[in-house]
């Protein structure tokens, strides 16, 4: 797994805790952190996704999906194993989370970013390199002298995980 998807799950795993402690189930007469894994059903983790949004001030919409997909991915291990038959986590519908505008560099700070040319070229050499290509650093630091580069067509292709999966892009080299 990912260290940075790892470090996610512990962060959910704790923030789970803390509301399974905060919880309590009327029907089975328990804490819900004190519930078995087999005896955990789908509106124990409704009520702890709710509970996180309405009592953290820092959950949001977009926390709530994360939290959601993370917890899905742990009860489908636990389902491989056959340690539960059910995933709990499924048919929680995601909450509705409104799109980002992505920040444009405005022209004063594309001026400045054009007057390092003098001072710090390699560096504006780069960002002018990432800007026109519409590709990450991690894709160009990766590009290596046996990829596949295209100059004539001026292209290259890398491969980006999105995901879980790996995918070929290819990305344009611009003329400027």
């Amino acid at each position: 797994i990912d260290p940075e998807t790892l470090n996610s799950i512990k962060s959910v795993i704790r923030g789970t805790e803390k509301a399974a402690a905060a919880l309590y189930d009327n029907k089975l007469y328990k804490q819900y952190s004190n519930l078995k894994v087999s005896e955990v059903s789908r509106k124990h983790i409704k009520y702890i996704l709710d509970w996180q949004l309405k009592n953290n001030p820092r959950f949001t919409e977009n926390t709530y999906n994360a939290y959601k997909n993370y917890l899905s991915m742990l009860f489908v291990e636990l389902m491989e194993v056959e340690a539960i038959d059910i995933n709990p986590t499924w048919n929680i519908g995601r909450k509705e989370t409104a799109e980002k505008i992505k920040q444009v560099l405005t022209q004063d700070e594309q001026k400045k970013v054009q007057s390092l040319r003098d001072t710090h070229y390699h560096f504006w050499r780069y960002i002018n390199m990432f800007f026109r290509s519409g590709s990450r650093s991690t894709e160009m630091f990766s590009l290596q002298k046996n990829d596949r580069l295209d100059l004539i067509k001026q292209e290259f292709v890398v491969m980006v995980k999105k995901g879980k999966k790996w995918r070929e892009s290819t990305r344009p080299i611009p003329d400027d």
